[in-house]
């Protein structure tokens, strides 16, 4: 069973999403540990380019999720999402949804995050 969280964002409301896979592209992607990562947000010393790779991957990993074709977003248009919203709203998502991956899963294989949707 997999542990998701997903968090919409914008007026498109776009998903932002991760699982496992996820995580693992988007260390890949910034070249390092997500919970390393998790921690520079909270000694507010996360980068812009980071909060806009965590938006690519969390939404393209959403959009693979639904199943059959998908397109991709870009990194352009995520910058547009980011200008749209504001650097807090795509934060937030963004700590919302990657919080819910590393909540623990009840009996049901819910999340018990109180953010988990």
């Amino acid at each position: 069973m997999t542990v998701r969280g997903e968090t919409r964002i914008g007026e498109t409301e776009h998903m932002v999403f991760f699982n496992n896979r996820a995580v693992v592209e988007l260390e890949q992607q910034i070249g390092k540990p997500v919970l390393s990562l998790l921690k520079s947000l909270d000694s507010g010393e996360v980068m812009f380019a980071d909060v806009a790779a965590m938006l690519v991957v969390g939404i393209n990993a959403h959009r693979r999720s639904s199943g059959g074709k998908f397109t991709k977003i870009t990194l352009p248009q995520v910058y547009d999402l980011m200008d749209e919203v504001g650097f807090a709203v795509a934060l937030a998502a963004v700590v919302e949804s990657l919080s819910n991956v590393f909540a623990p899963v009840d009996d049901t294989g819910e999340s018990e995050s109180p953010n988990a949707r």
